[in-house]
């Protein structure tokens, strides 16, 4: 095989590679969702592992993209002595304060929450270039 034709190979893979790397996370397996109707069903002295088997797993991101940034009301109860997790989604923000027993102290559902995906390369890329109004 010849030089050229050999570049032209590499260029070739490496462009497929390429490809299914940017393209293969929106063909993955469906993550499971959040159980937000089971929400009120949550109550103070529950455990972790009773929490996780409502929401439908352990704390985190349920949502179809990528965190990037969200919108929330404010407030919530932040209380002392507690550790806060987060089951979130799209449209739902569930905050679980649990003690040092890990059970529930307590909950708290925001009014409003919506997640917006992480900025893109290339408008970061437009940002940095200093040109404005492009979207993601």
């Amino acid at each position: 095989m010849s030089g050229r034709m050999q570049w032209v190979l590499l260029a070739g893979v490496t462009l497929v590679l390429i490809l299914c790397a940017a393209f293969l996370p929106s063909f993955s397996v469906k993550k499971q969702s959040l159980q937000v109707e089971n929400f009120p069903k949550i109550a103070v002295g529950m455990t972790l592992k009773e929490v996780e088997k409502l929401l439908g797993g352990p704390p985190g991101n349920y949502g179809i993209l990528p965190l990037g940034s969200a919108e929330m009301t404010q407030g919530s109860p932040h209380l002392p002595g507690t550790v806060e997790k987060q089951w979130h989604n799209e449209n739902h923000m569930l905050e679980i304060y649990f003690d040092s027993k890990d059970q529930v102290a307590g909950f708290y559902k925001r009014a409003s929450y919506k997640q917006y995906p992480p900025e893109s390369w290339l408008s970061r890329f437009w940002r940095f270039i200093g040109i404005s109004g492009t979207s993601p």
